[in-house]
């Protein structure tokens, strides 16, 4: 009989354990995420529900704070931190943080114009890649500035970086030069990381993109919804400490249907510059023949 009531004593006292175990499980709040960054993490161009940081919350339980937006570039990016107050403290509070920036660095410099930015890729194609030192270099100095505030804010926060992906895939000579330009910026959180060990992790979205189908959406810019789908696999298997295969994305109809225009197109832009380059050339030296003239009259 003692023994009977021993056990029903001790069954008691697990099942009271238990229970208190769960609620104190239940009790305690989601972790938070802090999304910092570009149009990419802001979610352009796809439902809410679709966007990576939308689907990393909830498959994670994560309470979401999201402060990208359109058109954010290192510059602002550093700028915010350093000044926005609810950013900071939204910093301070979080436990998770993933970092998109670095597109925009390229995509608009100079004077952010859509001239300027045609101009820089027809140089490019040319082989004239004098700009982009200068860009990149910018890029580390302001990237390494933001990384070293955000953990002087919070320091034991789990820091994810995003690599910056090649949304030009359909054509294969915008491709490479958008290979190098982003290379550039990617080079820059590799090398603060190398410089930093164990600053942040990093995501690379670069990789995941190269090894699908269907990633970028019609605007050939931003990802599509399986884009976002994948960006939100690597940062889960990243915060995780796994890394599993990633699902091939189905080509979508449209995309099958384009390619062939995708490579006429990249055929004559490359045959109209070659074509060009002497108009230009001959403009250039009749202006600097003119110019010439005129200074040598007065």
């Amino acid at each position: 009989m003692r023994k009977f009531i021993f056990s029903i004593i001790c069954m008691s006292l697990f099942f009271a354990i238990f229970t208190v175990f769960s609620y104190a499980q239940e009790d305690q709040p989601p972790q938070r995420l802090l999304i910092l960054g570009d149009s990419i993490a802001a979610g352009y161009g796809v439902a809410g529900e679709e966007s990576y940081a939308q689907l990393l919350a909830d498959a994670k339980n994560f309470e979401l704070s999201n402060f990208a937006f359109y058109g954010n570039d290192s510059v602002r990016l550093r700028w915010e931190v350093a000044q926005n107050h609810a950013l900071r403290q939204a910093i301070v509070g979080a436990d998770v943080i993933v970092i998109s920036i670095g597109g925009n660095d390229f995509l608009l410099a100079e004077d952010g114009t859509l001239s300027s930015f045609i101009s820089r890729i027809a140089r490019s194609m040319l082989g004239d890649i004098s700009f982009k030192p200068p860009i990149w270099d910018a890029f580390a100095e302001r990237f390494a500035a933001t990384i070293t505030e955000i953990r002087a804010l919070n320091p034991g926060a789990t820091l994810i970086v995003q690599t910056v992906y090649n949304s030009a895939l359909p054509f294969p000579s915008l491709r490479r030069v958008f290979r190098t330009a982003i290379g550039g910026i990617n080079a820059g959180i590799y090398d603060y990381l190398e410089q930093h060990p164990n600053a942040f992790h990093i995501a690379d979205i670069y990789t995941a993109f190269e090894r699908q189908n269907g990633m970028i959406a019609r605007d050939m810019v931003h990802p599509s919804a399986a884009g976002h789908a994948v960006i939100a696999h690597v940062l889960a298997d990243v915060i995780a400490g796994t890394e599993t295969p990633l699902p091939h994305a189905t080509l979508t109809v449209d995309i099958l249907i384009l390619r062939p225009v995708f490579w006429l197109v990249d055929f004559l832009v490359r045959v109209g510059l070659w074509v060009l380059l002497p108009v230009f050339f001959l403009k250039w030296s009749v202006v600097q023949k003119s110019a010439f003239i005129i200074k040598s009259s007065h």
